[in-house]
């Protein structure tokens, strides 16, 4: 972030998805908005201050530089806020006053660079948004090379609210979405790689608070799974108390390779996983599983293989990477900050020897999983240890009872 004056304040705009809602759901929206962007600067910027902006807008104010830059990147890290704003707010915004002011803020960044004026006005004034724009540009003319209103070098902006104008000196974009702990909690399943991270992280822009599910196969990587949810709380979860459960699978990993064909392993791994997941997610009351599946990135990710894994359970599973290529969820994982987290990922899930069935036939799925040990699911139930996600560190012992049950 760029240098800012210390008596500039946040203006904070809130994403579209809020604005579309009932007046008594907006304000049980941002309720929920307030209470996490009050949970995000308590960590990250705490002498920060919410208060009270033009026409019901939330604004932030600090008493140093250092502390605006730390709210800025907090706020925009908060679900259900499209941009922040960072602006100085203007005297008396009648025309000649707005312009004198504007134009002496924006002399400097003008100068010698081409520039367009952009003014934002909401409310009930004697001249347009255009009348403005014109007379800023004007003032601004002569100590530029000139107007551009395309690909202008310098945009200078101003938002007018009725009695109130501020000058815009930098803009962020935020997450957008819904506020978390707007919609139910949904229990994710996480190893760890670039997919789950990235569907998580979807879901909890659409307001759902995300729980945690781990399949343990190997020590090293489970911590590295954890890891990367960690940060991922970390970094977006501000007002959330997220849970991790980890599953001893490693005996389910030698069942599978002592007893089921190399074609079939890989699909019967996923429908004991979901079994499991959705007994976990029933018992803790969480409508839904979310999982990093796209379709046709790997071969258990076929339409068909995915309908045949979905018969073994009854939870309701949302896939919100069905449509992404690869290269598309790499980008999301660098936008949200998995990506080199989850670069360090091995695979330890492949268990196929030869090429795996891509259309695997129930039946056939149905007479593997009976040349497995009866209790199996059962079993790898009862090795569950729940961990909140703040308390994770890493070398923390994920079998031992201090974790919990």
């Amino acid at each position: 972030m760029g240098a800012m004056a210390a008596d500039l304040s946040l203006l904070l705009t809130v994403a579209g998805d809020i604005h579309l809602k009932s007046a008594r759901t907006q304000r049980r929206l941002r309720r929920t908005l307030r209470h996490n962007l009050e949970a995000a600067l308590a960590r990250e910027s705490p002498t920060a201050v919410i208060v009270a902006g033009p026409q019901g807008r939330m604004m932030v104010t600090a008493h140093d530089q250092a502390t605006l830059e730390a709210a800025a990147d907090a706020a925009a890290r908060v679900f259900g806020i499209y941009r922040v704003i960072a602006v100085r707010r203007l005297a008396v915004p009648d025309l000649e006053s707005l312009t004198t002011q504007v134009a002496e803020l924006a002399r400097d960044r003008v100068r010698g660079h081409t520039f367009a004026v952009r003014v934002r006005r909401r409310g009930a004034q004697p001249w347009r948004s255009v009348d403005a724009e014109r007379a800023i540009g004007a003032a601004l003319l002569d100590d530029s090379t000139g107007v551009d209103l395309s690909t202008p070098e310098v945009e200078v902006r101003a938002e007018v609210y009725d009695e109130e104008a501020f000058y815009v000196e930098r803009t962020w974009d935020g997450t957008d979405g819904l506020p978390l702990g707007t919609q139910e909690a949904v229990l994710s399943l996480l190893s760890g790689g670039f997919d789950s991270p990235v569907a998580a992280w979807m879901m909890m822009r659409r307001g759902c608070p995300v729980d945690f599910v781990h399949f343990m196969m190997d020590c090293a990587q489970s911590e590295h799974a954890l890891a990367v949810a960690y940060e991922m709380w970390r970094r977006w979860g501000a007002g959330t108390r997220p849970r991790a459960w980890v599953i001893e699978f490693r005996d389910v990993k030698q069942a599978l390779l002592d007893h089921v064909d190399g074609s079939h392993r890989q699909v019967v791994l996923k429908q004991l996983m979901f079994r499991v997941a959705s007994a976990i997610a029933e018992a803790e009351r969480l409508p839904a599983l979310v999982t990093g599946e796209s379709v046709g990135q790997v071969s258990t990710q076929t339409i068909w293989n995915l309908a045949v894994i979905d018969r073994v359970h009854s939870s309701t599973v949302l896939r919100p990477l069905a449509g992404l290529s690869k290269d598309e969820i790499l980008e999301w994982a660098r936008r949200i900050g998995t990506h080199d987290l989850s670069a360090r990922a091995k695979e330890v899930c492949n268990l196929s020897t030869g090429p795996v069935e891509v259309a695997a036939q129930a039946r056939r799925l149905a007479r593997a999983t009976a040349t497995l040990p009866d209790d199996l699911v059962e079993r790898a139930l009862r090795t569950r240890r729940v961990l909140p996600l703040a308390e994770w560190h890493p070398g923390l012992d994920l079998n031992a009872e201090a974790v919990g049950r």
